[in-house]
């Protein structure tokens, strides 16, 4: 594309006709002024106003001039802004070519810095497209007319107002000044016009360009968390009717507003808030007895969604009230009553979490993604949040998961999945997921740091995943792979050799031979109750368990642990099921081979090798799915389990555990083993061949779980350990992170400075070696002296809000099978939120508090809500009317008796008919 260098200048108070032309033949666009003002000709200024352009005079060239200068190329969009009589024209980016390179996204800042006597606003509102052949184009600087227009097909000029779809001037109403001073006035009585609504108008003060909500624009801080939150009427509405301005005074986000507008002149007169507001001051409308009522209920809907209840139940629970002398009244009783309620309660536990970020000054949080199809084959992307938290009870820094939103994309792609990511952090001040600037400069929230999901290539892929996709758009985003994930991959590569497949053969024959009889079940049962005083079986179930599928490794070692408990019980049941002349015979020709293949010895050995062998990586998946597990916890454990295998790798397999209980329980019986009754054939032999086999697994298990861990840098994870495992702090050695380690902007040297006094301290009057990091941690960030460390206490907070599984989100899924179930498949999105909002993050229904969600409730309505409605009565059914619009006789309307008035039917009739 060729690069065009525009300058559009204007000296303060110009008011002499100028022209511009953009000329195809040169490639370049010529700046043709009328004036004091020379030539620019083809991008290459030569002069201006008898000063040359160069790199040491140009920012001075742009304070007196105020000429903006950027880098368009072909295709590329300008936006252009004038004010009063002065006539100044901008453009979304400003590149400084001269010296260094600067981008200027804030036109305000950049005026004033450029005029400290003179401030612009910096609304935009007019757009030229460049297109890659653009035609001749020129416009009248003076009275800031389009005089002719001629762009190619993509190309448009759009003069004071946004275009049509097909590139001609827009046919919106113009309000001129004078109309809208009119309205002002008119609506003021109803809507205090005259406090909030403003315009802008365009140079010659004559026509209203847009109209915004001072008030909105205000408190936009404080009311962006609420529902149906736009920023339509903040950065400007084009809409310039009648109906417009009315909606928004209406809406309940505007009122919100205006609330606080009257709060703040209430607090500045020294007056309470409900002497000037009338939204406040309608809570105290509601009596104590009503307010009891009300509370009642919502706790109702508190425990029906806590307890996954339909909201259909909600009639009848109050019917069941009713009947204990419960005065509850009869408004607000239907089910659509219960669903609302809900909302509201959720809503309420939403903003408590949203003030709690401000009040635990939490600096950075993670996203933790994945995704499931429910009951109502619909696709849910649900997103949990990981922040770092300071808890004075434990006294420890820990990392926090908390649900955060469940929504269903529109495609399963990147795209859709980053849209459904844009839709939940909305709440948290993030307007644009791809936008540096909209993800950091978040007032008073957290900043986005981190990612996590599983490994399927929509998420992770480097090119048009969502990893990649917010990686390029935020260069300091973390993203983790779920290792829980990785760990299942590892096992499925490493375990892979004959024995195994075998053991997992046999395990899955054996589960589905009871997984749907319940009488084989309960002969099981009678088997292992009899020949518990024999052989003293371990308590715990009986039935084989599943340990084939998306199932998480510590299942397949419960499998593996449940055969070689009851293993006698499990053979003298096939006994019997073969010697059962009700089965067929095919099948009990099937068992019979089922049952030599248990007999043999390698299938008990096996199993106890096994056992023994999954033990670590099994503790491992167990602790990487804790809620509370943090990135330090999650690659200290991944280290001393590889440290454990390759320990037991070490070790003869004979004198592993499991095998050596086995051993322990063995008879010999002329030379054979017999292990809980049953005799064990070539006991010996096999154990040498299983050893082998385990060994080898055991080998490439280690050499898997490196590889899958590599994918994550592991640098960087080794500065991580090293920074915050405080147990490395005792080593000379080992006091500082790697250089490529920085704190949100903060110098390394600085960083590394401040790290050191830490833990010179630390070493001094702390108890380093005894005590966990968490607690070393939060006695650094609590002691008189933090404040000389508290770039280190901020790097804290942030490795502590990383990632690294996503198995919260798996556990979220088992609760979305309970509250979606088979028979709610018509739940909404926005309702299974809520719900999810109360059953998982809601508290015990004894630290239950419907107040604040009452008072939500009750502020969020135009016209008041109806408290005290009676018991509705039941009307008498309407009489039918004949055609001369009479009540007439029913008997007479032949065919159109109704289902509850039948015929008298007669024998007579009877054969008449069959006749």
């Amino acid at each position: 594309m060729v690069a065009v260098l525009v300058f559009l200048c204007t000296l303060l108070g110009l008011s002499t006709a100028a022209t511009f032309s953009l000329n195809d033949t040169t490639g370049g666009l010529c700046l043709l002024l009328e004036g004091d003002l020379t030539a620019v000709v083809n991008g290459s200024p030569t002069s201006l106003t008898n000063t040359s352009v160069t790199s040491e005079s140009f920012c001075n060239l742009i304070a007196r001039s105020a000429l903006l200068v950027t880098a368009l190329s072909a295709g590329s969009v300008m936006s252009f802004k004038f004010e009063g009589n002065s006539t100044v024209w901008g453009l979304t980016q400003i590149n400084y070519t001269a010296g260094n390179n600067v981008t200027v996204a804030n036109y305000s800042s950049l005026f004033n810095t450029i005029n400290n006597q003179e401030s612009y606003e910096c609304d935009v509102y007019q757009s030229v497209s460049f297109p890659s052949s653009p035609d001749v184009v020129a416009l009248n600087v003076s009275n800031w007319r389009a005089q002719a227009f001629n762009f190619s097909s993509q190309g448009r000029f759009d003069s004071h107002q946004e275009a049509d779809e097909c590139g001609s001037a827009s046919k919106r109403r113009q309000v001129s000044k004078s109309t809208f001073e009119n309205w002002q006035r008119k609506f003021d009585k109803e809507h205090q016009t005259l406090t909030w609504l403003r315009c802008h108008l365009d140079t010659h003060k004559r026509t209203v360009q847009y109209l915004y909500c001072d008030v909105c624009k205000k408190y936009e801080a404080n009311i962006q968390s609420l529902k149906n939150f736009t920023t339509t009427w903040i950065t400007g509405s084009t809409n310039q009717k009648v109906s417009n301005v009315v909606d928004h005074a209406s809406s309940d986000v505007h009122r919100a507003a205006m609330m606080r507008l009257r709060a703040d002149h209430a607090k500045a007169k020294g007056q309470p808030a409900t002497m000037v507001s009338p939204i406040v001051a309608s809570l105290w409308q509601m009596d104590d007895k009503t307010r009891s009522r009300m509370r009642r209920k919502f706790d109702l809907c508190f425990v029906m969604a806590k307890e996954s209840l339909p909201f259909a139940k909600y009639p009848s629970l109050l019917e069941l009230e009713a009947r204990h002398d419960v005065d509850l009244g009869f408004e607000y009783s239907t089910p659509d009553s219960a669903k609302a309620f809900t909302s509201y309660i959720a809503q309420a536990q939403r903003e408590a979490f949203l003030k709690s970020l401000a009040i635990r000054k939490c600096f950075f949080y993670s996203i933790m993604m994945d995704g499931s199809t429910d009951a109502g084959n619909v696709e849910d992307e649900m997103v949990v949040l990981l922040t770092s938290c300071k808890n004075d009870d434990t006294r420890e820094i820990t990392s926090v998961t908390r649900y955060w939103s469940v929504h269903s994309p529109n495609r399963a792609d990147a795209t859709g999945l980053i849209g459904s990511l844009k839709h939940a952090l909305q709440p948290l001040g993030v307007i644009d997921l791809l936008d540096q600037v909209s993800v950091l400069n978040v007032k008073d929230m957290p900043v986005l740091v981190g990612g996590s999901s599983d490994g399927a290539s929509v998420n992770i892929s480097d090119c048009n995943g969502v990893r990649g996709q917010l990686q390029r758009a935020l260069p300091w985003l973390f993203w983790a792979w779920c290792f829980a994930h990785r760990l299942e991959l590892s096992c499925n590569d490493a375990f892979c050799s004959p024995l195994f497949k075998y053991i997992e053969e046999m395990l899955l024959r054996l589960y589905y031979l009871y997984e749907k009889s319940p009488k084989k079940s309960t002969d099981l049962a009678n088997i292992v109750e009899n020949l518990q005083h024999v052989f003293d079986f371990p308590k715990g179930g009986n039935l084989p368990t599943r340990c084939h599928g998306t199932r998480w490794i510590s299942h397949k070692r419960k499998a593996l642990q449940r055969v070689v408990d009851r293993y006698g019980a499990y053979i003298v049941h096939l006994h019997a099921l073969i010697d059962d002349k009700s089965i067929k015979a095919t099948d009990r020709a099937k068992l019979k081979g089922y049952l030599v293949k248990w007999k043999a010895a390698k299938t008990l050995i096996g199993c106890a090798m096994y056992t023994d062998a999954l033990k670590p990586v099994s503790l491992l998946s167990l602790t990487l799915q804790n809620s509370d597990v943090d990135i330090v916890m999650a690659i200290s454990n991944i280290v001393k389990s590889l440290t454990t295998l390759r320990s037991l790798a070490q070790t003869d397999p004979t004198e592993w555990p499991t095998l050596q209980l086995v051993k322990s329980r063995l008879k010999d019986d002329d030379g054979n083993k017999e292990y809980q009754g049953i005799i064990l054939q070539n006991f010996e032999r096999s154990l040498e061949q299983c050893k082998t086999h385990v060994l080898a697994d055991l080998q490439r298990l280690e050499d898997c779980i490196k590889q899958r861990l590599e994918w994550s840098d592991i640098t960087v994870l080794r500065s991580i350990l090293v920074f915050i495992d405080t147990q490395n702090w005792q080593q000379k050695s080992s006091n500082g992170i790697e250089n490529d380690e920085k704190a949100k902007g903060v110098c390394v040297a600085v960083i590394q400075d401040e790290i050191q006094e830490a833990v010179e301290y630390a070493r001094m009057f702390l108890p380093i070696g005894t005590e966990t990091y968490r607690k070393i941690w939060y006695k650094l960030e609590t002691c008189p002296d933090s404040s000389n460390w508290q770039n280190v206490v901020c790097l804290c907070h942030l490795i502590f809000s990383l990632p690294f599984t996503t198995s919260r989100v798996e556990q979220l899924f088992s609760k979305l099978k309970i509250i979606k179930t088979d028979r709610r498949t018509n739940l909404h999105t926005t309702t299974l939120h809520d719900l999810f909002e109360i059953n998982v993050e809601g508290p015990p229904l004894e630290l239950f508090n419907a107040d604040a969600a009452l008072d939500i409730w009750w502020k969020d309505s135009s016209s008041g809500r109806r408290v005290n409605q009676k018991e509705r009565q039941q009307y008498q059914p309407r009489k039918q009317l004949d055609a001369q619009g009479t009540s007439g006789d029913s008997s007479e309307a032949g065919l159109d008796h109704s289902i509850s008035e039948p015929l008298s039917l007669t024998l007579d009739i009877w054969d008449d008919f069959f006749d």
